[in-house]
C-alpha cells in the first residue's frame, strides 16, 4: 500500500514548521515515508480533520508500524500482484485478453464486498476452503505445465487459505495440504 503525505501546515495555516498527515490509500505512484510522529495537542484536531475529509483517524503505535505497514502492503500492493498474475493465467489459458481485466475485476470486487460484509472466513472461497484436493491437483498440474514460476505463489496462498478454512470451522477434508504442495514445490511443505 502506498501512502500520501499531506503538508497540513500549509493546507490549514498551522503555525508550525512542518506537519505531515498520512492518508491510507492506494496510490499508483511512489510515496514519501517519514518517521515523524504527531501527538499531544494535535492528535484531536488531526482526528477531526481526517473525519472531515472522509478519513478515519487511526493511531498506530510506533512498535506496531512495521506490522501495520506489512498488512497494508499485503492488502494493496500484493493484491495487485495477485490480480495481475490471475489476468496473466487467463491469457495463457487462451481466453480473450480484453476480457481478463473486467472478469478478474468482478471476481475481486465481489470477494472484497463479501469480505467487508461478512468477514474473511465467510468470504473465503476456492478448493482448499472446501477440501477439494482433486481441483487443487488440477490447478497445480496446469500451473506446472504452463506457469511453473507461479507454483510457489499458488501453494503459499492455498496453504494459508486452508489454514483460514480450518480456523473458521470449514470442513476441509483429510488432505495433508503441506504434503500435497511439497510434491509440486519442495519448500512449500515447510510453510503455513
Amino acid at each position: 500500500m502506498l501512502h500520501r503525505v499531506y503538508r497540513l501546515d500549509r493546507a490549514v495555516g498551522l503555525p508550525i514548521r512542518r506537519l505531515d498527515y498520512l492518508s491510507v490509500a492506494s496510490l499508483p505512484r511512489p510515496a514519501i515515508h517519514d518517521d515523524r510522529t504527531v501527538g499531544g495537542d494535535l492528535t484531536h484536531p488531526l482526528a477531526e480533520l481526517a473525519e472531515r475529509v472522509g478519513g478515519v483517524a487511526l493511531p498506530v503505535p510506533a512498535e506496531a508500524r512495521a506490522l501495520y505497514h506489512a498488512a497494508s502492503v499485503m492488502s494493496c500492493g500484493y493484491l495487485t500482484t495477485l490480480l495481475h498474475e490471475a489476468e496473466a493465467l487467463w491469457k495463457r489459458a487462451g481466453l480473450p485478453p480484453e476480457a481478463a481485466g473486467p472478469a478478474i475485476g468482478v471476481l475481486a470486487e465481489t470477494t472484497l464486498a463479501n469480505l467487508r460484509r461478512a468477514g474473511a472466513g465467510a468470504a473465503l472461497s476456492g478448493p482448499t476452503a472446501r477440501g477439494d484436493e482433486a481441483t487443487v491437483r488440477l490447478h497445480l498440474d496446469a500451473l506446472a505445465a504452463s506457469a511453473p514460476e507461479l507454483l510457489p505463489l499458488y501453494a503459499a496462498v492455498s496453504a494459508r487459505s486452508a489454514v483460514l478454512a480450518e480456523e473458521v470451522g470449514r470442513p476441509v477434508g483429510e488432505t495433508d495440504w503441506a504434503a500435497l504442495f511439497a510434491e509440486y514445490v519442495p519448500r512449500a511443505g515447510q510453510e503455513g
